[in-house]
C-alpha cells in the first residue's frame, strides 16, 4: 500500500504541458469600428435620457405657468377687470403654452358672470372647435362643467337657442344645468319650452329614479321663476301640486321656502293683482315657514310694492275711499317699523342703516299717488320733510359723484327713479334747491344724469333707457311757462345739459320758491 502511495505521489507530481487557447487576432481597424460602436450606443442612451428629462422638466415648466395666468385669471375675475383677462389669454397663446380645461372654464366663467356672451362664444368656439384629424392629442374637449358655464353666459339675455345648444351636447344633465337652462328660458320669456324641459325631461328622470337629477328647491324655485316672469300665474297652483305629489311618492314632504314666496308674490304683481300678492303675504307670514333674514327683507318690499301698486290703481281711477288710506297707511307701517327700523327719528346716527335707493323712489312715489298726482304745497311738503329734514335725509342723495373719463363731477342722478318721481325731483330743485342744480356743472354747463351711463356695469337696453328717460324730461320742461331745451352731451350718452339761455331766463323769470312755473299735475 505504501508502494503504490508513493507511485501515485510521483505521478501527481510530473507536470505535463497544457495546451495553450487559441487566440483569435481582432484587426486595429475591427476594434476601432467596434469601440465607436459601443460610444454611439452610449451617446444614443444618454441623449434619451436627457430628452426624456428635458421634456419632463418643459411639461412642468408649461404646468406651472398655466397655473400662474390661471391665478392671475382669478385676480382679473375680483377686479372685474375683462381687459385683464384678454390679456392672460393672449399671453398664453403667444407664448405657445398647452392651455388645460380649468384655465379654459376659468376664462369663460369670467365671461359669462359679466354678461359677455360674444366673448365666451368667441374662446369657446376656438378652444373647443369639432376637429376632423383623432391624432390631434392636444385637442381640448370641453367638458360638462364647460358646457353649463355657456349655458349660463346665455340667461342674462335669455339667448334660449345658443343655450339649447350647450345643453343638448351635456353627457350627464344635473340639477345644476336644468336650473341654469331653466334660468335663460325665464328670461327669454318662453314657458313652453321651459314646461318641455321640466315635465318630459326633469319629472322622468326622477320617476325613473335617476340619481343624477335632484328635485331640489333651487330646481322648483327657477321653475316658478319661470311661471313669474311670464305672467303665468295660473299654472302655479298645477305645478305645485305635481310637485307635493311625485315627492310625496319619494317619501319626502313639500313645503315652500323664502325664495319660492318671492317668485309666487313678484309674479301676482307682474300681472297687476296687487290683492292676491297681499293676500298670499298674509297666508305665509301666518305659516311655519322659516324665512331668512334676506328673503324676508325681499317679501317686505314685495309687500310695500303691492300696497303702492293698489293704491296707484285706485288714484289712477280716481277713486278716494277708505281702501286707499289704508294701503298709504299699512305701506307707511311696513317700510318704518320693519323694512328700516333704525331711520326713525329715534334711533341713533349708528344705527341707522342707509335706505336704498329704490325704496325711496317707492316712498315718493307713494306721496305722489297720496297727493293724486298733483303739484302743490302738500306733496312739496313731504318731499321737502323727507329728503332734506327726516333722519333718512342723510343717507340718500339725488346728487352722486360721477365719472367721465379722468374727471369726476357731482350731478343730478335721475337714472335711478321712475319717471314721476324724476319729475317730482326736477321741479323741487328748480323751485326750492337751485345750488344743487349750479353745482351740477360739467365743461361749464350745468348738466344732470338720465339713465344708464358709460359709467355702468350694465349695458342692457341702456340706450332705450337712456332715451325714455330724456324724452320724458325733454317733454316735462317744454311743457313750463318758460321751456328748457336739454341737449345731450358729447362726451356720454347718458349726460344732458340745460341750454344756458333758457336756463338764465327762467331764473329771472321766476325767483326761488315760486311753483307756478308748470303744471299742476303730474304725468306718470
Amino acid at each position: 500500500m505504501n508502494v503504490d502511495k508513493k507511485i501515485r505521489q510521483q505521478l501527481l507530481s510530473i507536470q505535463y504541458p497544457q495546451k495553450k487557447k487559441r487566440q483569435t487576432k481582432i484587426s486595429t481597424k475591427r476594434q476601432t469600428e467596434l469601440r465607436n460602436l459601443e460610444q454611439r450606443q452610449y451617446l444614443k442612451r444618454l441623449r434619451g435620457q436627457t430628452s426624456s428629462l428635458m421634456r419632463a422638466e418643459d411639461r412642468g415648466a408649461e404646468k406651472e405657468a398655466i397655473r400662474l395666468q390661471t391665478k392671475q385669471l382669478q385676480i382679473a375675475q375680483n377686479e372685474q377687470n375683462i381687459n385683464a383677462v384678454i390679456h392672460c389669454i393672449n399671453k398664453v397663446e403667444d407664448q405657445n403654452i398647452e392651455m388645460d380645461i380649468v384655465f379654459c372654464n376659468t376664462a369663460l366663467d369670467i365671461f359669462a358672470n359679466s354678461d359677455n356672451y360674444s366673448l365666451a362664444n368667441k374662446y369657446f368656439e376656438k378652444w373647443f372647435q369639432q376637429n376632423n384629424n383623432n391624432n390631434n392629442n392636444n385637442k381640448l374637449i370641453p367638458s360638462d362643467v364647460t358646457l353649463n358655464i355657456m349655458i349660463k353666459s346665455c340667461k342674462y339675455r335669455g339667448l334660449i337657442k345658443e343655450a339649447m345648444k350647450y345643453f343638448c351636447r351635456l353627457k350627464e344633465k344635473s340639477a345644476i344645468a336644468y336650473t341654469n337652462i331653466l334660468t335663460v328660458c325665464a328670461k327669454a320669456l318662453d314657458w313652453e319650452q321651459a314646461e318641455d324641459i321640466f315635465y318630459n325631461d326633469v319629472m322622468k328622470r326622477l320617476r325613473d329614479n335617476n340619481a343624477i337629477v335632484v328635485l331640489d328647491d333651487t330646481l322648483i324655485g327657477s321653475m316658478l321663476n319661470v311661471y313669474s316672469k311670464c305672467r303665468q300665474m295660473e299654472k302655479v297652483g298645477n305645478f305645485l301640486h305635481e310637485v307635493s305629489q311625485l315627492l310625496a311618492k319619494m317619501g319626502r314632504r313639500f313645503r315652500l321656502n323664502e325664495v319660492h314666496c318671492v317668485n309666487i308674490m313678484s309674479g301676482y304683481l307682474s300681472i297687476n293683482q296687487p290683492e292676491s300678492a297681499l293676500q298670499f303675504y298674509s297666508i305665509i307670514i301666518n305659516s311655519d315657514i322659516g324665512i331668512h333674514t334676506r328673503r324676508y327683507h325681499l317679501l317686505l318690499e314685495m309687500k310695500c310694492v303691492a300696497h303702492l301698486q293698489a293704491l296707484s290703481h285706485l288714484t289712477n281711477l280716481g277713486l278716494h275711499s277708505k281702501s286707499d288710506v289704508d294701503h298709504y297707511r299699512q305701506f307707511l307701517a311696513t317700510f318704518i317699523h320693519d323694512l328700516y327700523p333704525s331711520s326713525s327719528s329715534s334711533s341713533s346716527s349708528s344705527e341707522r342703516h342707509p335706505i336704498s335707493v329704490t325704496d325711496m323712489n317707492r316712498l315718493i312715489r307713494l306721496f305722489i299717488y297720496r297727493r293724486n298726482r298733483m303739484w302743490g304745497p302738500d306733496i312739496i311738503a313731504d318731499i321737502q320733510t323727507l329728503l332734506f329734514a327726516s333722519p333718512s335725509s342723510h343717507h340718500f342723495n339725488i346728487s352722486q359723484d360721477y365719472h367721465i373719463r379722468s374727471y369726476r363731477f357731482h350731478l343730478i342722478d335721475f337714472h335711478g327713479m321712475s319717471t314721476e318721481v324724476a319729475i317730482l325731483v326736477l321741479r323741487f330743485v328748480m323751485a326750492f334747491h337751485r345750488r344743487l342744480l349750479l353745482r351740477s356743472i360739467v365743461h361749464e354747463r350745468i348738466s344732470v344724469v338720465c339713465g344708464k351711463g358709460v359709467h355702468s356695469s350694465s349695458t342692457i337696453n341702456a340706450g332705450s333707457n337712456v332715451a325714455k328717460q330724456a324724452i320724458t324730461l325733454q317733454n316735462e320742461l317744454m311743457s313750463w311757462q318758460v321751456p328748457i331745451r336739454l341737449y345731450r352731451h358729447p362726451d356720454d350718452p347718458a349726460l344732458f345739459f340745460f341750454d344756458s339761455h333758457d336756463l338764465d331766463l327762467f331764473f329771472k323769470t321766476f325767483p326761488p320758491l315760486r311753483i307756478d312755473f308748470c303744471p299742476q299735475l303730474i304725468p306718470s
